[in-house]
């Protein structure tokens, strides 16, 4: 069974996404530098998955190493171009062997570009910095054009601050993530492929769930009425954990965010930095 190890959330700029995940209680890391041209400001939980908001901080470095065939980054500029940069592009799970995983994917017949190997410096709280290390490649797919997923292997410890992990609204983790559009059967297959074989249409991973929702299933779960027009999947709602709802829903109100309660979810519509939504669900 895999693991979520992040989603990445393309932005326009990481002070809309700083802005905003903040007003909604999140804490959030200071901003992180990529080799290829791109910057993220994440927010971490408790349960080992994270938020990875990612903006482009030098579109020269960023369209060179593109076309030089960075995946990660063609898919990130695919998605730009599609829907916008304010959105939910990408899921990692975790790997333990990019490089066998990435010859499998291969061997059955998918896009998987090169593996994208690289280093970045992390803050520490003494104003140190100490290195990450990751290895990873994207599996692609044309009949998932807006939404990827990719394989993510650490290939260093992931020294991130503990006091990161906490967070106002009492949120610890992400717990599911809902797909639109994933009916068709090609479109199936390539989640079931890198995934998981879905069960009552969910794809179970060791610290989360991928839920394969149909228009009716989001309107009732999330209040959604209608969703963009796409030819594929797309994430579209992330489910939280926290400890407290009505704890989380005094920190939104006086944060003057607003919230709906849909059954046992209390939901955030998207906005500007947050092109998603957000359901706080209480932990049982």
């Amino acid at each position: 069974m895999k693991s979520l190890d992040h989603i990445v959330l393309p932005v326009a700029n990481l002070l809309a996404a700083r802005t905003r995940l903040s007003a909604l209680g999140f804490t959030v890391a200071p901003d992180g530098h990529h080799p290829f041209g791109t910057s993220n400001s994440c927010v971490f939980f408790q349960n080992g998955s994270y938020f990875e908001p990612l903006a482009i901080r030098d579109m020269d470095i960023y369209q060179k190493e593109a076309e030089r065939g960075n995946g990660f980054l063609r898919r990130d500029r695919l998605y730009r171009r599609n829907i916008g940069e304010n959105g939910f592009s990408m899921i990692a799970l975790t790997s333990s062997d990019a490089e066998s995983e990435r010859k499998d994917y291969l061997a059955r017949g998918y896009d998987c570009g090169p593996i994208v190997s690289f280093r970045r410096d992390v803050a520490q709280p003494d104003g140190s910095n100490r290195q990450i290390a990751i290895n990873l490649f994207i599996t692609s797919s044309k009949s998932s054009p807006d939404l990827a997923l990719f394989s993510c292997q650490w290939l260093s410890e992931k020294v991130f601050d503990d006091a990161h992990k906490v967070h106002a609204n009492g949120a610890v983790g992400i717990s599911s993530i809902a797909i639109a559009n994933s009916e068709s059967g090609e479109a199936l297959v390539y989640l079931e492929s890198i995934a998981g074989i879905t069960d009552n249409g969910e794809i179970a991973l060791d610290n989360a769930r991928l839920r394969l929702m149909p228009d009716d299933q989001l309107k009732q779960a999330y209040g959604i009425e209608s969703l963009d027009e796409r030819s594929g999947p797309g994430a579209v709602c992330v489910d939280l954990i926290v400890t407290d709802i009505f704890y989380t829903a005094v920190v939104l109100r006086i944060s003057g965010i607003d919230s709906q309660q849909v059954g046992k979810r209390l939901v955030v519509a998207p906005a500007d930095g947050q092109g998603y939504t957000i359901a706080f669900i209480e932990q049982e």
